[in-house]
């Protein structure tokens, strides 16, 4: 595991899902592109499933059910295909992705240093300055280059 994969791992113990199981990480460069990539692949829909499970989740978050209507309006649901566990698996999903909108800057800062570290020639991850990731890889490089 590489750091990228490592730090979305880490990240991800903070969030209902695993970002590695949404999105190739070798190929996010910026935080927009993954949010993007989460979304269209599903990592936000949180389902919440059964009457019980529905009505305490609503109870806890939105005991009004004012957030959750606005959330079912705003997809389209007519009052008749409303139910518990649409208003809490709406309610849940925005939650998710406002909980990984609060990792934004994290997520950011950490592609930026990213960008900024240095790959070996055969591909593996070398400190900023470094020129190969070992002596070995060295010796191999500079024959293929004579």
């Amino acid at each position: 595991m590489n750091k990228k994969e490592e730090f979305f791992e880490e990240l991800s113990k903070q969030l209902d899902f695993s970002i590695n199981e949404y999105v190739e990480v070798e190929d996010i460069e910026d935080y927009d592109e993954l949010y993007e990539q989460l979304e269209d692949q599903g990592a936000f829909e949180q389902e919440v499933i059964y009457y019980y499970n529905a009505i305490e989740y609503l109870k806890d978050n939105d005991a009004s059910l004012q957030e959750s209507m606005e959330l079912a309006d705003e997809y389209g649901y007519a009052p008749r295909d409303i139910n518990s566990e649409l208003l809490a698996s709406l309610l849940k999903s925005q939650k998710c992705r406002e909980e990984f909108s609060e990792l934004r800057s994290e997520i950011e800062s950490f592609l930026e240093d990213y960008k900024e570290e240095s790959f070996c020639y055969c591909g593996e991850e070398i400190e900023v300055g470094e020129e190969y990731c070992s002596k070995e890889c060295a010796r191999h490089c500079e024959k293929e280059i004579t």
